[in-house]
């Protein structure tokens, strides 16, 4: 029986081995860049929050009784904050924090704060502007402060300028409310309104009214950032971004080389290389460089040497090119070393250099020298995935479930490109007839991307349904593979539709756009970040907005309170970092 070849049953587990662990990875594969963060930062950050504290704030809502009635605890230029709408910020700035110290601590690392134990009572690392001896309670007290500050300050700067939220921005914070519905919703089928989470949350005093306020007031803000960057993004004429680019060379100037390292080999491990010992490893590397001829003859060399020395990968220096290459790297990896960065700096194509430390040598050869960064490709789709089904229970030969006929899809019949993507045969006949119902019902409906935005937020089992499955600016290399080639196919226009399958299941996708962005368009934002940070602390100025002090009570009482939030907050984050680490 060893040797017959696996059945249906054992290749079905394998497969969902493989899905589980690449799903603990799928975070890293999803990427929102700044442009999407703009629309939806406010949301996201608010829902984000609400979905990890939301689930742990039962216990802590009314320890003391000091929330359950809400009350103006501070004030900010000439705006109230009352204890809610500061309880929110501090809760934003833990769950910014403290999932970084659990993947620190994953390594063996800390960040020098304990989250089991009052924030008030453990030394901050590092120096906080106004505090002389400050508490990791007074960083994230402060940090919330300036976060209320940011949003206070530019919605004043809106209202005077006539900046205002409009029909898009709406909908977006009506679909950040959808999600938290779908958060209230328990495995069982039951569910607790939305009024009753942020209750759960934030205290009695958090109502839908008082939330929503936080939420507009956050995206009227992110506007003003949008308006303020585009305004100064148009005022560089191109002098002004080619003097930035030659200003900012190490950061915007790219190279393409190719390195192998010789180690300096002693007489006794561990000892300090003699200088006779660096000259051999510096004459054996010259006389590599010396032999180089193009980049085919580098990678023969770099093989040749590590058979010589008894290397089991030298073979791949031949065909695995990450081995030897480094391609459009920014100059500014190369400062570590003076000698190295000039050459980088300088070189021609063709041109080899060694770099000569204590330990080793390196031998580098320019295949592209310095240039500007190339044109970058992402693109913007929306989809509804079709999860495959995850058995509870081993499958057994003796228990395979029975067939599933696949339908037949006729694309002629309609009006639109649809551009299919499924293996032949399907992986899955009840998911794929799931997924192709869906697209019929698109195609048979307005076919238009909000009617399929609809259909994600009702059938979609991806994490931003609520979002009308949209993933915007995805760079290239950040989904898997069947996903990210049918986006980038040739000739895709927007609108096109299709289902591809995946390891996780059926998407059925919808093609929204494809965007490119030069080395200009990079220089210009960057320039307009620093003008737009140059705004802010001008009208977020100590002398332009007074922050008024709470009392010293009030500032007791949600010490203590954030101090159960972090503690619970942080046990669940370790769980979840568990949970992905070893698929369960």
């Amino acid at each position: 029986m060893a040797n017959q070849e696996k059945s249906a049953a054992e290749l079905y587990r394998e497969e969902r081995k493989k899905r589980i662990a690449k799903a603990a990875k799928s975070n890293s594969r999803k990427h929102i860049s700044d442009k999407a963060q703009k629309r939806i930062v406010s949301t996201i950050a608010v829902i984000l929050v609400i979905a990890i504290v939301g689930a742990i704030a039962g216990g802590i809502v009314n320890n003391k009784g000091v929330f359950e009635r809400n009350k103006v605890i501070m004030t900010i230029g000439d705006a109230e904050v009352d204890k809610y709408e500061y309880a929110y910020y501090y809760s934003a700035m833990l769950q910014q924090y403290i999932p970084q110290a659990v993947q620190y601590e994953m390594y063996g690392m800390s960040i020098g704060c304990d989250f089991t134990k009052s924030l008030s009572e453990q030394a901050f690392i590092g120096e906080l502007e106004g505090y002389e001896n400050p508490t990791f309670a007074d960083y994230f007290k402060k940090s919330a402060i300036d976060s209320i500050k940011y949003v206070k300050a530019n919605i004043a700067y809106a209202a005077e300028n006539n900046i205002t939220l409009d029909e898009e921005d709406y909908k977006t914070i009506d679909e950040a409310f959808a999600t938290i519905e779908e958060n209230c919703k328990n495995e069982d089928g039951t569910s607790y309104s939305v009024a009753a989470y942020l209750r759960l949350s934030y205290g009695k005093g958090m109502t839908e009214k008082l939330f929503r306020r936080i939420m507009e007031e956050q995206t009227l803000a992110q506007k003003v950032v949008e308006t303020k960057q585009e305004e100064f993004k148009a005022a560089y004429t191109d002098e002004d971004v080619e003097k930035a680019y030659n200003e900012g060379i190490d950061n915007y100037g790219y190279v393409t080389v190719r390195n192998y390292t010789f180690t300096i080999e002693t007489a006794e491990e561990g000892a300090a290389a003699t200088e006779d010992e660096i000259a051999a490893a510096k004459a054996t590397a010259e006389d590599f460089a010396a032999s180089i001829t193009d980049e085919e003859s580098f990678k023969k060399l770099a093989s040749e040497h590590a058979k010589e020395i008894g290397s089991e990968t030298a073979e791949d220096f031949l065909s695995d090119e990450t081995l030897t290459l480094t391609e459009n790297a920014p100059l500014s990896q190369y400062s570590t070393d003076e000698a190295t960065y000039e050459w980088v700096k300088a070189a021609k194509a063709g041109e080899t250099f060694v770099s000569t430390t204590d330990t080793d040598c390196t031998v580098y050869y320019m295949v592209d020298p310095l240039h500007k960064a190339e044109d970058t490709l992402t693109y913007d789709v929306r989809h509804i995935l079709v999860k495959f089904p995850e058995a509870d229970e081993e499958v057994t030969d003796g228990d395979v479930k029975e067939e599933v006929e696949v339908k037949e899809f006729d694309a002629s019949a309609y009006d639109a490109t649809v551009v299919n993507a499924v293996k032949d045969p399907v992986t899955d006949a009840e998911s794929y007839n799931k997924a192709v119902d869906i697209l019929t019902s698109y195609l048979e409906g307005d076919k238009t991307e909000d009617a399929f935005a609809a259909l994600a937020v009702a059938h979609s089992e991806d994490g931003n349904a609520a979002q009308g499955g949209i993933y915007e600016d995805v760079a290239v290399g950040k989904m898997v593979s069947e996903f990210e080639n049918w986006s980038l196919a040739e000739d895709r226009k927007v609108g096109d539709v299709g289902i591809v399958e995946t390891t996780y299941g059926y998407h059925i996708m919808y093609h929204v756009g494809t965007n490119v962005t030069t080395w200009a368009d990079t220089v210009k934002a960057d320039l307009a970040t620093a003008d737009y940070d140059a705004f802010n602390a001008e009208i977020t100025a100590d002398d332009k907005l007074v922050v008024g002090e709470m009392d010293a009570e009030m500032s007791a009482d949600i010490d203590a309170l954030m101090d159960t939030t972090a503690k619970n907050y942080y046990k669940q984050c370790q769980d979840q970092m568990m949970a992905s680490s070893y698929g369960y």
